[in-house]
């Protein structure tokens, strides 16, 4: 396979990258973590996924969540205190989708 347009086949990579990290956020937030946690334990977590990212990246994907309806966030010293929202859990468990974040599916391994 030839990529003759390298920086659109990189954004093509980001965009898919961002919408599984969006998933995983949800779904880790509708188990594992529980439905309030803080961004340092998910950036640990998606680092398990290969989903890491640097935390500026994920503190504007977290905020992106925020104006889209699916977090709530809080400021608590350097952290952010992050809450799954009942949109966020819909599309977590893939009752509703939402442009930019993954379907969840059956067997998801988020």
């Amino acid at each position: 396979m030839v990529v003759d347009n390298i920086p659109n086949a990189q954004t093509s990579i980001q965009k898919v990258k961002s919408e599984h990290r969006s998933l995983a956020i949800l779904r880790l937030m509708m188990g594992e973590l529980g439905p309030i946690t803080n961004d340092e334990l998910l950036s640990h977590c998606l680092s398990f996924y290969a989903l890491g990212c640097g935390r500026d990246e994920l503190r504007e994907q977290l905020r992106s969540l925020e104006r889209m309806g699916m977090l709530k966030i809080e400021q608590a010293g350097a952290l952010l205190v992050v809450e799954i929202a009942e949109r966020g859990r819909e599309v977590a468990e893939g009752r509703t989708t939402t442009e930019g974040i993954l379907r969840a599916w059956p067997d998801c391994p988020y």
